[in-house]
C-alpha cells in the first residue's frame, strides 16, 4: 500500500550521451480557429474580421497541401521524391515482404518519428498514428490492433520496416510499377518559413519545450528520441545515426557568467573521460555560452555547450559521426547558434516538446500501457510509475497479477485493503471515508477514499482498484490535509487517467501478488553463515538492505522499522555501557524520549540487554525496542520500531513472532 513515510527519495539521473530510446510524449500543433460573423457587423466588428481574414491569409501562404511521390526500388540505395534524388538504405525483401528503412518516411515526406522505450516506434503523419515494436507482427494504426506481414527489424544496422502496411497506415497509396519498382503517393501539409538561417533543409521550422522555455532549429535530419520523463533532456537523432544532440535543462538559482559555464563544461567532459580538443567561452555572444570539442573514448568527436538562463543551466551535447577533426564542428555552427533559452510559443511553426497543460505534465507506462497527467514540478519516475513531491502529494501506479482462488475478485480486493488498514493503524488513526464504483477507460473498478494519520496530521488517500484480464491496476493518490487543492488536482488527475488493457497481457505473464496484502502470519526463513544465525521474517515486510552475509539488514513496514545489525571483536559490554549512559542523560534533558525499561534477559539462549525507550520526532510518537547481546566475538543489536499509531495487535504480535524466531548457528 502506497503511504507516505514510505515516500521514496527521488535522483534524476542525467542520460548525457545515452544512444537508447526512451519515450517520447509530445503535444500536436493546435489547429487554428475560425470565426463566425453574422450580417450585420459594427465599424469594430468589421476591422476584427479583416484583422482576423489578414491572418488567416498569412497562414494559408505559409502552410499550403503538396502531392509527394516517392519512388524506390529493392536492392538500390537510389530514390526519388518528386524526381528528385535521395540517398537511403537499400530495401530488400523479406520473409516475403517488401521491407524499407524507417527513415524513408521522414525524408520524403516529413513523417514524425519517435522511439518509445526499448523497443517501440511511433510514426506520426497527419491524423494517422502507428506504433510498431521491433520484432513483433504486433502493430497499433490509429489505436487499432493490427497483425502486420513481417516484423519491423534490424537488417545490416539499419531499423527496416514493412513497406505496405506503413504506407496504408499513414493514408499513403502504394503502387507496383515494376520489378521491385514502387512508388508512395501521400498528400503532405507544407508549412513555409520564411529565411530559414541555420537550417540544414527546405521546410524546417524550430523545435523545443515551453515548459524549460528554450528552442533550436528543426533541420529534416532531426528525429526526435525523447529523453527524460519530466521533459528536462530531449534526444534527437537522424535516420543514419550520423547525427544526436541532447538538449538538458537544470536548474540553477546561482546567475552563471561564460567562464562560470566554461567550468561546468570543462567539469563535465573530463567526469567522462574525454579529451578535450578546443574550449571556448563566448562572452560577446548574443546568448553567453561556453562550449567544448572533445573526443570520447570511442574516437567519436562531440560539442558540448553551456547556457545560462531562466534561472537554469541548459546543456547541449551534439555529435556527428563523421567529423575527425576539431574544426569540423565548425560545419554545425548555425545549427547549434540557433539555439535560445526561449520558447516563442505563439508561433504555430515551432514544435512544442512539452505537454504540459494548465501544469499538468503526461507521464505514463508504455509497456503497461498506463498514461497521467501529474503536475509538472513534481518527481517523476515512468519506469516504476511513482510521481510525487515532498510534502505535497505522492501517486503511485501498480501493475499485479489476479490471485489464485477464493482471493479473486475486486470484493475481495476491497475487503484486503480494508483489513489492511485495521491491521495496519490503531483505531483512532484511520478511517474509511468512501466507496464508489468508478470507470476507467471502459472498464468498472472500485473507488476508495480513505484517511491515516501517524500524529503530525492527516494524509487523505484515493485509490482506484481495477481487476481485468487477470491483473489487478492499483492506482493511489495520498497528500496531507494542509494542502489545499488536493482535492482538486485529485478530480485533474483522474480525468487524465488512461490505460490500454491489452498490453500487459501482450507483455507480460505472471507478475506476482501485491506482498503488501499479503497474510501477516506468513513468515520466510533467512540465515546468515557470515554471522551465524538465521530468523523468520515476514512476508508483508518491504527489504531496504537484506543481504544476510553483510552485517547490518533492515526492513521497513507501515510505520515501522526492523534492523540486525552485527560486529565482529565489538565487545557488547562497552555498547550495553554507553548506551545506558545516553539514554540515562537523554532521559533527563530531553522530553520527547523517555527511557521505559532496561532489562537483563535471555535472548537466542545467551545473556542479553533490552532497552525499550519512547520519543516523538516531527509530532510522531514510536516505541523503539534494541536488543544488545554478543556469542562467539559477533556482538548483535536487534532494533525494533513501531510508531503509536501504528501499534495494532497484528503489528506487535508479528515484531514478536519475529524476535522469537532469531536463532544463532555455529
Amino acid at each position: 500500500m502506497l503511504t507516505w513515510e514510505r515516500e521514496n527519495s527521488h535522483r534524476r539521473q542525467w542520460m548525457k550521451k545515452a544512444g537508447v530510446a526512451l519515450l517520447a510524449l509530445c503535444l500536436m500543433t493546435p489547429l487554428m480557429m475560425t470565426a463566425a460573423w453574422g450580417d450585420s457587423v459594427t465599424d469594430e466588428q468589421y476591422e476584427q474580421q479583416e484583422q482576423t481574414k489578414q491572418e488567416q491569409t498569412k497562414q494559408e501562404q505559409q502552410t499550403k497541401r503538396e502531392q509527394r511521390l516517392l519512388a524506390i526500388q529493392t536492392g538500390s540505395s537510389k530514390a526519388t521524391v518528386n524526381g528528385e534524388s535521395l540517398g537511403i538504405a537499400k530495401p530488400v525483401i523479406h520473409q516475403g515482404a517488401v521491407m524499407v528503412p524507417l527513415g524513408v518516411f521522414k525524408q520524403a515526406f516529413g513523417s514524425e518519428i519517435r522511439l518509445e522505450g526499448n523497443n517501440r516506434i511511433r510514426i506520426l503523419q497527419g491524423p494517422h498514428n502507428i506504433v510498431l515494436v521491433m520484432d513483433s507482427k504486433t502493430a497499433w494504426i490509429d489505436g487499432q490492433k493490427v497483425e502486420l506481414s513481417v516484423a519491423p527489424t534490424m537488417i545490416s544496422d539499419t531499423l527496416m520496416v514493412p513497406l505496405r502496411q506503413v504506407a496504408s497506415g499513414m493514408g499513403a497509396k502504394l503502387s507496383a510499377i515494376g520489378s521491385g519498382a514502387y512508388t508512395v503517393s501521400l498528400n503532405v501539409v507544407v508549412k513555409e518559413q520564411p529565411d530559414p538561417s541555420g537550417m540544414e533543409g527546405p521546410g524546417s521550422s524550430r523545435i523545443g519545450n515551453s515548459y524549460y522555455t528554450w528552442s533550436i532549429n528543426y533541420p529534416s535530419w532531426m528525429m526526435i528520441i525523447q529523453g527524460a520523463s519530466d521533459e528536462s533532456a530531449s534526444y534527437f537523432t537522424d535516420p543514419t545515426g550520423r547525427y544526436y544532440l541532447e538538449v538538458h535543462a537544470l536548474n540553477q538559482t546561482v546567475p552563471l557568467n561564460a567562464e562560470d559555464l566554461l567550468e561546468i563544461v570543462i567539469s563535465d567532459v573530463k567526469e567522462s573521460r574525454e579529451t578535450i580538443l578546443h574550449r571556448e567561452a563566448a562572452s560577446s555572444a548574443s546568448v553567453a555560452y561556453a562550449r567544448a570539442v572533445t573526443r570520447d573514448m570511442d574516437g567519436l568527436l562531440w560539442e558540448t555547450r553551456a547556457y545560462y538562463a531562466n534561472d537554469r543551466v541548459y546543456m547541449l551535447y551534439f555529435s556527428d559521426a563523421n567529423a575527425e577533426h576539431y574544426t569540423d564542428m565548425n560545419t554545425h555552427a548555425a545549427f547549434l547558434n540557433s539555439f535560445r533559452p526561449s520558447f516563442p510559443a505563439a508561433d504555430p511553426h515551432v514544435k512544442d516538446l512539452s505537454s504540459v497543460v494548465d501544469g499538468l505534465m503526461d507521464v505514463g507506462n508504455d509497456e503497461y500501457g498506463v498514461y497521467l497527467s501529474v503536475p509538472a514540478d513534481w518527481n517523476m519516475n515512468d519506469e516504476e510509475m511513482m510521481y510525487f513531491k515532498q510534502k505535497e502529494g505522492i501517486l503511485a501506479v501498480t501493475v499485479t497479477s489476479v490471485p489464485k482462488g477464493a482471493r479473486s475478485g475486486i470484493t475481495s480486493w476491497v475487503d484486503e485493503i480494508k483489513k489492511w488498514y485495521a491491521e495496519s493503524f490503531v483505531e483512532d488513526a484511520y478511517k474509511m471515508t468512501g466507496q464508489s464504483p468508478i470507470e476507467i477507460s471502459g472498464v468498472e473498478g472500485q473507488l476508495l477514499e480513505l484517511q491515516y494519520n501517524s500524529g503530525n496530521g492527516w494524509i487523505y488517500t484515493y485509490q482506484i482498484l481495477i481487476e481485468h484480464n487477470g491483473y489487478r491496476y492499483h492506482i493511489e493518490y495520498a497528500y496531507p490535509e494542509r494542502i489545499e487543492d488536493g482535492a482538486g488536482l485529485w478530480e485533474k488527475m483522474l480525468d487524465s487517467i488512461d490505460i490500454d488493457y491489452d498490453r500487459v497481457p501482450d507483455q507480460f505473464g505472471d507478475l506476482g501478488e501485491d506482498n503488501t496484502l499479503v497474510d501477516k502470519t506468513k513468515m520466510s526463513t533467512k540465515s546468515s553463515s557470515a554471522y551465524r544465525y538465521h530468523i523468520d521474517i515476514p512476508l508483508y515486510w518491504t527489504p531496504i538492505s537484506d543481504r544476510f552475509e553483510q552485517s547490518d539488514i533492515q526492513y521497513s513496514f507501515m510505520g515501522g522499522n526492523f534492523e540486525i545489525m552485527a560486529r565482529w571483536n565489538s565487545p557488547a559490554d562497552r555498547i550495553i555501557q554507553e548506551m545506558k549512559r545516553y539514554y540515562t542523560e537523554a532521559n533527563a534533558s530531553n522530553s520527547k524520549l523517555k527511557l521505559l525499561s532496561v532489562e537483563n534477559i535471555t535472548f537466542a539462549g545467551v545473556s542479553a540487554v533490552s532497552f525499550t525507550t519512547h520519543q516523538v520526532k516531527d509530532g510522531v510518537g514510536f516505541t523503539t525496542r534494541e536488543i544488545v547481546f554478543e556469542n562467539n566475538g559477533i556482538t548483535y543489536m536487534i532494533v525494533a520500531e513501531l510508531n503509536d499509531a501504528n501499534a495494532t495487535k497484528e503489528q506487535t504480535d508479528v515484531i514478536e513472532r519475529t524476535l522469537a524466531s532469531f536463532g544463532l548457528t555455529k
